[in-house]
């Protein structure tokens, strides 16, 4: 196992040396530093604005907003100076771990305003929608299936790893 990853949680180890971080890593974790334990990870944030904005594409300007955010961030990986595999990695790593946080959160997954929480079937299948949602129609709807088709690959991988052993 790579020293850079604990595969049984998806996120970095905390030992790992920050001088040597890739540009990908620097573009996930931007204002990482010695001191700083607790830093927010910019990919994870990536799939949550995604979401967001799947969930409000039927308004014109919100297919704008959402085209404009998505172009940016792929702009900024292709600054990012590193492999399309390594990319490729970091999103497929930080899908799972947005989709792990979906599996897991008390409000994703509740129903009746609250009051009572989705079995489990029906709470892979609102995360399969969301799936689907972002990388088919929200890519479609911005005019970016081409350019977004990492994120497309990326968040179908994670899915498919998250879920093998379910339908």
């Amino acid at each position: 196992m790579d020293n850079k990853e604990n595969k049984t949680t998806g996120q970095r180890m905390e030992g790992q040396n920050l001088q040597d971080e890739s540009g990908v890593l620097k573009l996930r974790y931007p204002k990482k530093s010695l001191k700083d334990k607790s830093k927010p990870d910019y990919f994870v944030r990536f799939w949550n604005e995604l979401n967001i904005y799947a969930n409000n594409i039927s308004a014109s300007g919100s297919r704008k907003a959402a085209g404009k955010y998505i172009s940016g961030f792929l702009a900024d990986l292709d600054h990012c100076g590193d492999s399309y595999e390594e990319i490729f990695a970091e999103l497929v790593d930080s899908a799972g771990i947005y989709l792990n946080c979906c599996q897991t959160d008390k409000n994703f997954g509740s129903e009746y305003f609250g009051l009572s929480r989705m079995s489990t079937d029906r709470l892979n299948r609102k995360i399969a929608v969301l799936v689907d949602r972002i990388s088919i129609t929200l890519l479609e709807s911005t005019g970016l299936s081409e350019e977004g088709e990492i994120i497309s690959k990326a968040i179908t991988q994670a899915f498919r790893e998250q879920f093998s052993n379910k339908e």
